[in-house]
């Protein structure tokens, strides 16, 4: 199938869920201005930056369920300023102050929290919707394990 540079640019919504992806490279949706929604979950994505979601400023959804990262870095969404929900629920999601950010950026910009977006890590948070958590929840302390010698 051959596709014209102007049907990319008038593409709504991308799903591209369960499709084992592990790797987005930097500006792999660039030149999708009109992209509004975009479901990446259920793949083995590990490590993701704001430069995967250049050119994407118009998209209000975003779907990062079920991939294998346990956080996400500061500014990640910098580049998306539509933003209005979005979901990032892993088996590994690790709710400490590494992403004090990311609940303050919510709410700063109106993106709502998917609800099943939920704490894996540590014990104390397991099973609570991250929109739900308080900044003083989110805490870095000493390391859990210590090791004797």
């Amino acid at each position: 199938i051959v596709m014209s540079d102007s049907f990319y640019v008038s593409l709504f919504s991308r799903y591209l869920k369960n499709n084992l992806i592990s790797t987005v490279e930097h500006g792999a949706f660039r030149g999708l201005l009109a992209l509004r929604k975009l479901d990446l979950s259920d793949n083995r994505i590990g490590c993701l930056s704001p430069e995967m979601f250049l050119d994407l400023g118009r998209l209000s959804k975003l779907n990062l369920s079920g991939n294998i990262f346990s956080t996400l870095s500061t500014g990640l969404f910098i580049n998306l300023q539509d933003l209005r929900i979005l979901t990032f629920g892993t088996e590994t999601l690790f709710c400490d102050c590494q992403l004090k950010w990311l609940l303050r950026w919510a709410q700063q910009n109106s993106v709502r929290v998917g609800n099943d977006t939920v704490c894996v890590f540590p014990t104390h948070l397991h099973g609570l919707e991250f929109r739900n958590l308080r900044e003083q929840q989110l805490k870095c302390g000493k390391a859990l394990f210590s090791i004797t010698v």
